[in-house]
Formats: C-alpha cells, structure tokens, sequence
C-alpha cells in the first residue's frame, strides 16, 4: 500500500471522528450489478484501497443520492478480483466499508485488423480468437486474468490488449501463405499475405508486428510471463517534500538510462550514476525533484541488450502544477503555493498548507496548488517582485519563498508571506477554524 495514502488516512483520522461498519460486500464481475450502500455524513471523500491498488476521489456528486452511495453496475468491472477497503469520510465521519471482488471482466477491448496498424501506441498487443476454436476456448481463462491484470494493475510498464473476433461478420481473413507474422506492418499485406491461425497473440511495436505466438499454451505462457514481469519491476518512492536520493542494484555495466511518463520521455547517458566495478546505479536527491508528481518508468541499460526496469512514483502533499500553468487552472478562485527545496520558510509552512489542503479534499474551501522551484527553471521574469493584479504568467515575479498568491477569476488579487500583515500561518490557520 502507498506510503502517501497511509499518510492521508492518519491524518483523516487524527481530524476526523466517528466509524461506521457495514457487512462485507461483494462484486461478482461475471454478474455485474449496481451496489447501494448507505452513508452517515455528506460523503466528500472517498478512497478505496486493495493489494498494490489505491485511488482516492474527491468529488462524488455523481455517486450520492440520499444518504447512499451508488455504485454503477460497471463500476468494478475493471478492478482486479480480491479485497478491497472502502472509505467514505465527511469533516464528522468516516464510513468503512469491505469489498470482495471476484470473477472476470469479460469486456475486451475489441479492434479489426485494420485497426492494427492505426493505433497510436508505442507498444501493444492484439490477440485473435474466435468462436468454435478449442484451443482459444481452452485460452479464455487466461485471457480474461491478463485483460484484469492490464485494466487494474497501475504500472508505467504496461501494455494495452486488444482482441480481433474472428467469428464478427466484419472481419475479413488473412489469404496468403506467409505464416511468420513478423515484420508485417500495413493492413494490405496483413490481409494478402499473412496465414492466420487462432488463438494468435501478436505483440506490435511502433506499428510492426515484431513477435507473435500461435496456440493456447504459448499464449498463456506469455500472459504469465508478461504479469510476472510486471509484478518483479522494482518500485522506488520519491516524496517531493522529502527528497532522497536512492540505488538501483544492477547485474551488467549500463550505458545510458530513460525516463518516461506524463509528458516526458527523456534519455541519458550513465555518467556519474555509475562507477566502474559498481553493482549499484545511484540518483542524487535532486535529479527526480525537477519531476512532477506522477509514475514513470525508469530503464537502465546498455547495447547489449542488458536492462533493469524500474517504477518510479514521486508524490507529493500538494496538487503540483508548473509555473507557466499558473493561470491555467478552471477553478473560478485557488490559491497558489510557491516553494522551493532547503528553505526555512518554506518548511515552517508546509504542514500547515498540507492540513488545509486535506481540508479542502472533504470540503468545498478553495483550492491549493503548488509550484515547486526544481519543477521549473525560474519564478522570476523581471526581478522584482510583480504579483498583486497580474493575469499573465510572462507578467509574474516572485522574488523569494515562501509564498502564497490567491488568485481570482485569472487575477491575483492577494499574496501572503511570513511577514505580520500576510502571515501564511495566520491566513490558513484561520480558514480551517
């Protein structure tokens, strides 16, 4: 379970008072069905945790009605079967609740084969079958355990599946001779070709068929093979407000690394994160801080085909934006922390701000974002201080941290620091009162 959320759900229950225990629930993803539960308090926050799963909502207008919480008939569909907790909390209440969720998600992703060679991917895989073939009959189990897996695993080193149905009276059958599917990367050959057999799972990179694998066991093989991989990725936290650096122990002499996830998609050399002879590949604290909260995908490697893959989730208190960003937000009022890493100031601070912004998760108080310093190559455009009416982030300068801005309709209309008039302390203090 995520550090992160252990955090929050202490500090809730620090906050917060009152239980309420139902009995255990169940969900049957072979015979979905809608699930009502009631709920004491007005239910502004929700987080639902399970085996290497967690998932917080804090707008649930759209499953309330009357002192219960609905849950639509496909709510489930795509959680992997096992135990979850349920917790619903208001400022005066906090509402659990066990779920067991068992059977299939049945729902596959289904494609044509034209599809194939269109979908914007780096990497997938599509798997043929079709009605009447034993061996994909004898493959279903199976397939539906992986299609859960990928649906409700969060990993950075996932890839989607998709299934082509053989029997659908659109698909269109592969005429030529060539059995090896691999290489094969437009819809014409594919279909002139191509000698197709089911069950096939092909694995297409970049939109070229780059390996595939015919008959019930070597699919399931893959499946296993490709879930037990995913379940070994080495999984490193990074806590923004609590930089550390950290090592990944590897077995062969790496060359360079990458970084992938939200926008990013960077490549390095090894440099000074190894040393010849080492056993262990190093980041100092400040190479993840100038990422935004998120999970990316860590590979080291070399041209040897060497490689460790490694999961990397920096997470943060705060709901973290960039600088240029600033503006950006829909909410009609918000304020804006700046911050950066060492200062004294800044730390006085920040578990006040961290309070109030677990405040705002179970109430309708404004929000608070945060601009964190390593996340951006300057606060200052001008340098001078330019904050109080400005609308335009090429148009704003903050000079020194901490700082609070609050701005209004895509105005700043206010800014706090520690001085006595626009104390951060005093402002949020009383604002949870």
């Amino acid at each position: 379970m995520k550090k992160y959320i252990f955090v929050l759900i202490v500090l809730l229950i620090i906050t917060l008072s009152g239980c309420k225990k139902v009995e255990a629930l169940t969900y049957d993803k072979d015979s979905p069905t809608t699930i009502s539960i009631e709920y004491k308090g007005s239910a502004n926050y929700m987080i639902i945790t399970g085996d290497d799963f967690s998932q917080e909502w804090t707008d649930l207008s759209g499953l309330t009605s009357s002192g219960k919480l609905i849950f639509p008939a496909n709510f489930f569909l795509n959680f992997y079967s096992g135990e979850y907790t349920i917790k619903v909390a208001d400022l005066d209440n906090i509402n659990t609740y066990s779920i067991t969720i068992k059977g299939y998600n049945k729902n596959f992703n289904y494609i044509t084969k034209e599809d194939v060679f269109e979908i914007d991917e780096e990497k997938f895989f599509v798997l043929i079958t079709k009605d009447g073939c034993s061996g994909c009959e004898t493959l279903k189990p199976d397939s539906y355990v992986f299609n859960d897996f990928l649906l409700s695993h969060d990993s950075p080193f996932i890839n989607n599946l998709y299934v082509i149905d053989g029997s659908a009276s659109s698909y269109v059958p592969s005429e030529g001779e060539n059995e090896d599917l691999t290489g094969i990367s437009d819809y014409a050959s594919f279909i002139s070709d191509a000698k197709i057999y089911t069950p096939t799972l092909m694995v297409v990179e970049n939109n070229v068929i780059t390996s595939y694998y015919t008959g019930a066991a070597p699919v399931a093989d893959f499946f296993n093979t490709e879930i037990t991989r995913i379940k070994n990725v080495e999984i490193k936290d990074f806590v923004i407000e609590d930089p550390k650096g950290f090592s990944v122990e590897i077995n062969f002499v790496p060359t360079k690394f990458s970084v992938k996830g939200l926008d990013v998609d960077n490549s390095y050399n090894a440099g000074s994160h190894y040393s010849e002879g080492s056993t262990y590949f190093t980041f100092a604290a400040d190479f993840f801080s100038t990422y935004l909260p998120g999970t990316y995908s860590l590979v080291i490697y070399n041209e040897e085909n060497q490689s460790k893959e490694v999961e990397v989730n920096i997470k943060g208190s705060f709901n973290y934006i960039l600088k240029d960003n600033v503006f950006d937000i829909t909410d009609e009022v918000y304020y804006v922390f700046f911050l950066k890493t060492g200062c004294p100031g800044c730390n006085s601070v920040k578990p006040t701000l961290i309070k109030y912004n677990n405040y705002c998760k179970l109430t309708e108080a404004t929000p608070i974002y945060a601009v964190h310093r390593s996340m951006n190559s300057s606060f200052n455009t001008s340098g001078e201080e330019n904050t109080i009416g400005v609308s335009q982030v090429e148009d704003l300068s903050i000079t020194s941290v901490p700082r609070v801005l609050l701005i209004k309709n895509g105005v700043v209309t206010a800014a706090y620091n520690l001085t006595a008039e626009t104390n951060i302390l005093t402002i949020f203090e009383d604002l949870m009162k």
